[in-house]
């Protein structure tokens, strides 16, 4: 008996890696050429709409699972395609990691925000947590004894 291997559910959103490929593009032009309206140090301004996983998961019309799905090689197995969907999924969450690294270094993005983000979605990433909190320290008399 012959038995044939196929992907069973529903079909995919993306039937092919140049799809997926194609509206990954697709998000990334929108980031880049839209602005939205923010406040800054109570002052309104206009910062560029930032690049995230969970933005283009949105955008794709895709669950974070799905993306992980794709990242892991699991979507396209049984065709084939599986490591197109996987590089073209990870140059994508690499060039994410790039802009939110690079905007967070000249201040357009809250450097908080892009801690949480890349600890929650950069693989061997560790949040930046404060060794310790809540020190005081009193230097006014040894700052004044230096400045004599």
């Amino acid at each position: 008996m012959l038995w044939v291997v196929t992907d069973t559910g529903r079909p995919r959103k993306y039937a092919t890696p140049d799809d997926l490929e194609q509206a990954i593009d697709a998000y990334f032009e929108k980031c880049e050429s839209t602005c939205i309206n923010v406040s800054d140090r109570g002052k309104p301004t206009q910062k560029r709409l930032p690049m995230t996983i969970r933005g283009l998961c949105a955008f794709l019309g895709i669950s974070f699972e799905t993306w992980s799905n794709y990242l892991s090689g699991d979507v396209g197995k049984h065709d084939g395609t599986h490591t197109e969907y996987r590089e073209i999924c990870t140059i994508a969450r690499e060039r994410i990691f790039a802009d939110l690294i690079n905007m967070g270094l000249m201040g357009e993005y809250v450097p908080t925000i892009v801690d949480r983000e890349l600890a929650a979605n950069c693989p061997g990433y560790q949040k930046n947590e404060p060794a310790v909190t809540n020190i005081k320290i009193d230097v006014s008399e040894k700052l004044d004894a230096e400045c004599k």
